[in-house]
């Protein structure tokens, strides 16, 4: 059997669009080639298909960089009503770490996430997360990089104070109390608050100039004070240590 690599091309292109990726039946045709192919001819076809695969990750890859470099432009620093943050992270949770999608990387985004946020609460000042910027890009579709960009940002309302190539600082607002820190972290599923990767990130101080690595990036105390003009009292303290160990 002759076979016809411009053809294969075709097909295995339309096997890595991204749209059709899981298919069965894309993946059917390119399986076909293979089963009448000779042995010989099943070396070039799989070479082809390496091409195929590397400029079909490629071309993922650009447009996610191009998407996050549109978001860094375009998403404005802002820090929304507590409800809101609580309801805004509910549904990125149920939309991007439920049943039916463990990503372990977003996993361990959202490990950072909780340890960020019970961190914060032991600091007079705020924390500051250095990130790469791989960790919104290549952890899920583009459409985990937009929300999850814009949960940090344009949710949370972490300042961004540095800017490089390839990481960014995200600084927490230094409007959050100690509740509503605490608040928003027992949105977290529980796999998330019980992971190991938070008792190890846990161990290190978060001194001011101490780096601590944390299940994903770096965090460090910011010369920047929180605004303890909101701080709760006592009961609230104690309460939402009550729940912290309950939840």
């Amino acid at each position: 059997m002759n076979v016809d690599l411009e053809e294969f091309r075709g097909v295995c292109e339309n096997f890595y669009d991204k749209n059709k990726i899981s298919n069965s039946t894309e993946a059917k045709d390119v399986d076909a080639f293979f089963i009448h192919a000779s042995p010989a001819q099943r070396v070039d076809l799989t070479r082809e298909q390496n091409k195929v695969r590397a400029e079909f990750h490629q071309r993922v890859e650009n447009e996610r960089r191009r998407v996050f470099e549109g978001l860094c432009v375009d998403t404005q620093v802002r820090r929304l009503p507590y409800s809101t943050i609580i309801d805004t992270l509910k549904q990125f949770i149920e939309r991007h770490y439920n049943d039916n999608n463990r990503n372990p990387g977003i996993e361990m985004f959202l490990v950072a996430l909780y340890t960020l946020l019970r961190l914060q609460r032991c600091y007079p000042r705020r924390l500051a997360w250095i990130l790469d910027n791989s960790a919104f890009t290549e952890n899920g579709h583009k459409d985990f990089t937009i929300d999850a960009y814009s949960l940090v940002v344009g949710v949370l309302g972490c300042e961004v104070i540095d800017r490089y190539k390839n990481t960014g600082t995200y600084v927490l607002p230094a409007t959050l109390t100690n509740s509503e820190l605490s608040g928003i972290a027992r949105v977290l599923p529980f796999s998330v608050k019980r992971s190991t990767r938070i008792l190890k990130s846990l161990q290190g101080d978060a001194e001011a100039g101490k780096k601590d690595k944390m299940a994903v990036g770096d965090v460090y105390e910011s010369s920047s004070p929180r605004d303890y003009a909101r701080k709760e009292g006592i009961l609230s303290q104690l309460y939402n240590y009550i729940l912290d160990i309950i939840l």
